[in-house]
């Protein structure tokens, strides 16, 4: 039997010898056959030895092989023979343990873990903190100041009031002097456009005809400023066209719509419109056309120096009632310059008078009557001076010092409304429920029933 399991070598028994152990009848303790010797893995200063990779999965019929440094398995005709003995199944490897999940984040260093599975098994009864409002709520009140803290204070906001005030008055400057400004330029457009309203273009005119000839032919309508007839040098005659001036634009439009075409010194003459070197100021003059459409004023003109305003008044209310009838007064007292308006109150009434006195003759004089194109007072509006629209001092620091007061409250309430918003902020403060601000770390629900095990409370 021994010599079989040795390969059919015969071998003799082992004899005991001293220090082996003996089994109970006198026989030796042999070890098992074939049991390799522990790998000896000499040890190495400052190195540490990585212990060898696994060895792959035996497939099915086939024996996995030796360790690096135990002997080869016996085998009989090529084919390795397993047994139980020498079967070395090893022990898998534990799985490692599944990560923990991630701890919710907590805001509040002195809280370790959040609280979780809260129930509510009882009414909760409001602290005294609710009583404090807002102190309440932010935790405890503000520390009392010292004398010096106090005047440190009084000091800090006498100088935010001071330069609060300087910017407000600073602002106030700059906004008047842009509206100034604006007004003036509007001013100065509606003055350029007025002129240009004063303005006629005469062509087509005779050459043996004289500046006397065209300020007499042209006169009637209004005062003339002035007549501008090119000379040709060579010549010493005209060019056969002239520029007419009056002193108010009705003049020139009168003059416009019934000189136009008038036979003069044997030629028709051409009164074609207002020349313009000016195209942007055509806007201002619809704008003021448009304004003066809103009165029911007319224009009258070639009024005998004679004739006054009651005169005047008397004849041209018989088409409805007057408004007011007033006469240009000249430089001379009690003398007129010839021509002036009447405001009706129907449109009607200052239709039916342009129709009915135009070129109506009265002591003498053919009257020119004409619709007027301008609002009242448009030749005499003054630009505001700097000096006259100013505010007094006293009063723009007043003013100032009041709007620094409502912006600075309207900053504090701002910020408050900040701080309330930022507290009232989901998970921070719990939502108040019936009026209530529950004491910090207690949640009122709306609804007195327990919550899921995912509702976490983080006391502050």
């Amino acid at each position: 039997m021994f010599n079989m399991m040795n390969g059919g070598m015969g071998m003799p028994p082992m004899q005991p010898g001293p220090g082996m152990p003996s089994m109970p009848g006198g026989a030796p303790m042999m070890p098992p056959p074939f049991m390799p010797p522990p790998a000896i893995i000499p040890p190495l200063m400052g190195l540490q030895v990585a212990p060898p990779p696994p060895p792959p999965p035996p497939s099915s019929g086939a024996v996995a092989p030796p360790l690096p440094g135990q002997p080869p398995l016996p085998s009989q005709n090529g084919v390795t023979i397993p047994t139980s003995s020498m079967e070395t199944s090893s022990t898998p490897a534990p799985a490692p343990p599944p990560p923990a999940p991630p701890k919710p984040e907590c805001t509040y260093p002195f809280l370790s873990t959040p609280l979780y599975d809260l129930k509510q098994v009882g009414p909760i009864t409001p602290g005294p903190g609710r009583a404090l409002g807002i102190l309440g709520v932010l935790g405890v009140p503000l520390p009392k100041l010292s004398s010096d803290q106090h005047d440190t204070v009084g000091k800090a906001k006498k100088y935010a009031m001071e330069q609060s005030i300087k910017m407000v008055l600073m602002k106030q400057t700059l906004a008047h002097q842009q509206q100034l400004m604006a007004s003036q330029r509007n001013q100065v457009q509606r003055l350029q456009a007025l002129a240009l309203m004063c303005r006629v273009y005469v062509g087509s005119i005779s050459f043996e005809l004289k500046e006397d000839t065209i300020r007499q032919a042209f006169l009637p309508f209004g005062p003339i400023k002035s007549i501008n007839m090119s000379w040709d040098p060579i010549t010493q005659k005209h060019k056969g066209f002239a520029f007419v001036e009056y002193d108010i634009p009705e003049a020139a439009q009168l003059s416009l719509e019934q000189m136009n075409g008038v036979m003069l010194g044997g030629r028709n003459i051409k009164v074609v419109g207002r020349p313009s070197n000016m195209p942007q100021a055509q806007s201002v003059i619809d704008e003021i056309t448009e304004e003066a459409k809103l009165y029911n004023r007319i224009y009258v003109a070639s009024i005998h120096p004679d004739l006054t305003e009651e005169d005047i008044k008397s004849v041209f209310e018989a088409f409805g009632p007057i408004k007011y009838c007033k006469l240009q007064q000249g430089s001379a007292p009690h003398r007129h310059k010839g021509y002036g308006f009447i405001e009706y109150e129907t449109k009607q009434a200052s239709n039916e008078a342009i129709s009915s006195m135009n070129l109506f003759d009265l002591g003498g004089q053919y009257l020119r009557v004409g619709r007027a194109i301008t609002p009242p007072n448009a030749l005499h509006s003054k630009t505001p001076t700097p000096a006259a629209s100013h505010m007094p001092t006293a009063a723009a620091v007043a003013a100032a010092a009041a709007t620094a007061k409502i912006q600075a409250m309207d900053a504090v309430a701002t910020n408050a409304a900040g701080v309330l918003s930022k507290l009232g902020a989901p998970g921070l403060l719990p939502t108040p429920v019936g009026g209530i601000i529950p004491p910090p770390g207690i949640a009122i629900p709306s609804k007195y029933e327990p919550r899921s095990p995912s509702y976490q409370v983080f006391p502050l």
